[in-house]
């Protein structure tokens, strides 16, 4: 990279920073830190165009049944298992878990949760969307293609992180008997969540298309690129 565009870059960053403190986004700095100049210089506009306009744009993510692996990074055995609802009330008690009301819902309309487990203990979980038509956020339901499934909502607790513990889940949602004929799960990854994309690129997924939204967060106009569309992912009017 040029050594004026570096300067320049550097410049928006120290700027937008201070001006963009009150914001909740990570800091330009942070992301700089992290991620490196290029994804800083990319978190700034998007913060900016944030102040006029809801600008959003979405990267769907695609997990080939083929380059599901299990974790070789772990000292301990390994298991899992799907959340009854029992489960998720008593793991609603912990704020840690992140299971509330809109979850048990979402259980209660198909969805499932599979937990994972190291030598025993709750290290994390995922859910799987059993509708074939997920809200990806409010306003925005798709209709995924049915050799995919849509995975969401992932997290591994701290004291287990670091560890593969999310290809694990990955892979064992694929050998479970009710969704072992699918061809490969779907995931959504904002553009700006650096850290979810480097997760989920290590995990093996890659990067299958876009959406693109533009609006306001209760009206928006939701574009999908073409490869989805060819796909069969398409927009389902609510």
């Amino acid at each position: 990279m040029p050594r004026s565009l570096v300067g320049v870059l550097r410049l928006a960053d120290t700027e937008l920073n201070s001006w963009l403190r009150v914001w909740p986004l990570p800091t330009v700095g942070s992301v700089r830190r992290g991620f490196g100049l290029w994804c800083a210089a990319q978190h700034a506009v998007y913060k900016l165009l944030s102040r006029f306009a809801f600008v959003e744009r979405m990267h769907v993510v695609s997990l080939d049944r083929r380059n599901a692996r299990m974790s070789r990074d772990v000292n301990g055995r390994l298991s899992h298992g799907l959340a009854t609802r029992e489960d998720l009330e008593r793991m609603r008690e912990d704020p840690g878990l992140s299971i509330d009301k809109v979850k048990l819902a979402q259980y209660d309309a198909g969805n499932r949760c599979l937990l994972s487990f190291l030598d025993g203990k709750l290290a994390g979980y995922t859910w799987v969307d059993a509708t074939g038509q997920p809200e990806l956020l409010p306003g925005l339901v798709v209709r995924v293609p049915e050799e995919y499934l849509y995975l969401y909502a992932g997290l591994t607790l701290p004291d287990f992180r670091g560890m593969g513990l999310q290809a694990y889940r990955h892979y064992a949602v694929l050998e479970y008997e009710r969704w072992c004929r699918r061809d490969g799960l779907l995931a959504i990854v904002r553009h700006t969540n650096w850290s979810s994309r480097r997760a989920v690129h290590k995990c093996g997924y890659r990067q299958i298309g876009s959406i693109f939204l533009v609006g306001t967060p209760s009206r928006f106009i939701a574009v999908l690129s073409r490869s989805l569309r060819q796909l069969g992912l398409e927009r389902v009017a609510n």
